[in-house]
């Protein structure tokens, strides 16, 4: 009875002015904006009692804008597809041009409601998920547009005239082969983003090669289904050979890839990750979305050409109204949900986000059995910097090299590790307070024979390749290396050792009893904490457990080697760190000392510290 325009036009100024409301507009225009007010009220609820960082990346404009955009993109998407008059002859099409009134309704319900919400859902992990820096993330996004994109043209008026005026109603098959064609196209960048997490994985031959393969394979498939409409060997010739044989080969190798990597990294996680319980938390939901995406590789790879060869090319397929538009709803659940998931915008997001939890394991394989020369690295963004950390404790430190080479916001790290000639071990540096000399007779004193000695008595107790390190750090730093043979008998093996101590006075000799392993580590060292301190950070020194502020010596003592075994005998301090810390005293930098066993606490908390 003419209610409807007057109810549309009071609801439409309900939702402009709770709209105008929300967003702060209305209202008078005070020096603190509405929006800038709630944020220092709340800022100063969170800093009471504690202290807060100020995260960088989370208060940029960038990310602030394109969170507006998504936001925007989300609306349009969602409220023109549900404003406009869903398109349901465009489907019906198919199975006449009468249909009952319960089947419309199916269609409207389908079209008007189900696939735009289908569509605005996807969008939605990107407002708290979305990491602007992360290609990874940006081509999930673009997957989940063009899904849309596809979707909303599809639904629309806009080839339905076309399909009318240039087919006939007999050429229903044309029509078909157009369908199951966007079916394909809206998985391109599925398989981009596939082939990122190859790359991301260090499949970068496997992830460069996948995207064109099938590019490839599309393209021959079109044209093979196409001709065989009047040729039915070619129409055998795409089932046989592209969709049984060669599609699941192709989908199987990056499926296989990631389910060999899962397995991987979850035996990585398992082995050094126990202490540092955010990487094994993130690196465990890595793991299971692995599994996921190569599952649902694999399924797509049989699923759609299963629907093509005994659904679609069967005449019944047409008989059933809804059946149509109900499979491409489907398909477009299963590809959002899989680009989702494969881009890492799926699951509670956590410290670290998939591309760093990626990276941080596949440094891991890299590095696993083999020793990575480090030489320091100042992150100027940090307030903080570790400065001397005891080298026995091998699975923090290669956490702390590892997360202040890979974590956004980490603190730095001035400790130094050399492992051959090419990084620096066994080269000398000159010290400028005694000119002509090296760190060496500062740090050291005058070395004895047994410093050019490597003795391995008992190798059954060592494993293979901490036997082949002990070699090459003994070629690296010229010293004698003697290991004991099976069998061999102890006058024999005390006839060599005698001949290797011989020589090895007399290499200390030619060496003057500097350090086999040089003082090179020292020079950098030194850089990296000058660096550090002229940046204003906070200097960090880590003690064995349970031994903060044991082993400490001054400067002018560390070549007194009397008093050094003295004070070895309970220290905190590795033999190193023993000089660093003597270092940091006569220079004058203050530091703050901590227990190794809080380390891991000491990173969370100060990763997302910036000056």
């Amino acid at each position: 009875n003419g209610a409807a325009a007057p109810f549309r036009v009071v609801d439409e100024a309900w939702v402009l002015f709770s709209i105008l409301i929300s967003g702060g507009v209305i209202g008078p225009q005070d020096v603190l904006k509405l929006n800038r007010a709630p944020n220092e009220l709340a800022y100063t609820a969170r800093a009471k009692g504690k202290r807060v960082h100020f995260d960088i990346f989370a208060a940029s404009t960038c990310l602030k804008r394109l969170k507006m955009l998504l936001a925007l993109l989300l609306f349009v998407i969602t409220v023109l597809r549900m404003v406009q008059r869903p398109n349901v002859k465009f489907y019906s099409w198919p199975y006449g041009s009468h249909l009952p009134m319960e089947d419309m309704e199916v269609l409207h319900v389908i079209f008007g409601l189900l696939r735009p919400l289908i569509g605005a859902v996807a969008f939605v992990p990107f407002f708290w998920r979305f990491d602007w820096k992360s290609r990874l993330h940006w081509m999930s996004l673009a997957g989940c547009f063009l899904v849309n994109l596809f979707s909303v043209v599809l639904d629309s008026n806009v080839l339905l005239d076309v399909f009318l005026e240039v087919f006939q109603e007999e050429q229903k098959w044309v029509f078909l082969e157009f369908v199951m064609l966007v079916r394909w196209m809206i998985r391109f960048f599925l398989v981009e983003v596939t082939g990122l997490k190859l790359h991301s994985l260090g499949w970068q031959v496997a992830g460069s090669g996948y995207r064109p393969a099938w590019i490839c394979w599309v393209v021959l498939h079109g044209m093979l289904r196409i001709s065989g409409i009047r040729f039915s060997l070619f129409h055998s010739l795409d089932r046989v050979v592209l969709q049984v044989a060669a599609l699941p080969i192709l989908t199987l190798v990056p499926a296989t890839i990631l389910f060999r990597e899962a397995s991987a990294k979850q035996q990585y996680t398992k082995d050094h990750a126990r202490k540092d319980p955010e990487l094994q938390t993130q690196a465990s939901r890595t793991v299971s979305l692995l599994r996921l995406g190569a599952c649902l590789t694999i399924i797509d790879s049989f699923y759609l050409p299963f629907v093509e060869i005994f659904w679609c090319d069967s005449s019944n397929f047409f008989n059933t109204v809804g059946a149509l538009p109900t499979f491409c709803t489907i398909d477009d659940v299963f590809v959002l949900f899989s680009i989702l998931v494969l881009g890492g915008m799926v699951g509670p997001r956590g410290a670290l986000e998939l591309d760093q939890v990626l990276d941080e394991l596949a440094y891991m394989a890299r590095t696993k059995a083999n020793r990575i020369a480090f030489p320091g690295q100042i992150n100027s963004h940090s307030p903080h910097c570790i400065v001397s950390f005891p080298g026995s404790y091998a699975g923090e430190w290669d956490a702390a090299v590892r997360q202040v080479q890979l974590r956004s916001g980490a603190v730095s790290l001035a400790c130094v590790f050399l492992t051959d000639p090419a990084s620096g071990l066994g080269r000398h540096a000159s010290n400028p307070d005694q000119p002509g000399c090296c760190w060496c007779r500062a740090l050291y004193g005058h070395l004895t024979k047994e410093a050019y000695l490597s003795i391995v008595e008992e190798p059954s107790k060592l494993k293979q390749e901490e036997l082949d390190f002990k070699k090459i750090d003994a070629a690296a730093m010229g010293q004698v290396f003697l290991v004991k043979q099976d069998g061999e008998s102890d006058a024999d093996w005390q006839v060599r050792k005698e001949a290797a101590e011989k020589e090895a006075e007399e290499k200390c000799e030619q060496k003057q009893g500097l350090a086999p392993w040089g003082c090179e580590w020292f020079h950098l060292w030194k850089n990296r904490v000058k660096e550090a301190h002229r940046l204003g950070q906070t200097l960090h020194v880590f003690y064995f457990q349970g031994k903060v502020g044991q082993g400490k010596m001054a400067w002018a003592d560390l070549a007194n080697k009397a008093l050094v075994k003295q004070v070895r005998q309970n220290t905190g301090l590795g033999g190193s760190q023993t000089a660093e810390v003597a270092y940091l005293e006569k220079s004058g930098y203050p530091f703050a000392e901590h227990d190794v066993a809080d380390f891991f606490d000491f990173m969370e908390e100060h990763r997302h510290a910036v000056k």
